[in-house]
């Protein structure tokens, strides 16, 4: 169970910058550029 739990930790550590990037560009104006 604990290694359930670790492996949800990595995906979460690992997908929430992508969750957050695609949400930033969907609301950021297209003259912007992202770094």
């Amino acid at each position: 169970m604990l290694l359930r739990t670790i492996v949800w930790a990595i995906l979460a550590f690992l997908l929430a910058p992508l969750l957050i990037i695609v949400l930033f560009s969907f609301h950021a104006s297209p003259s912007l550029s992202f770094p």
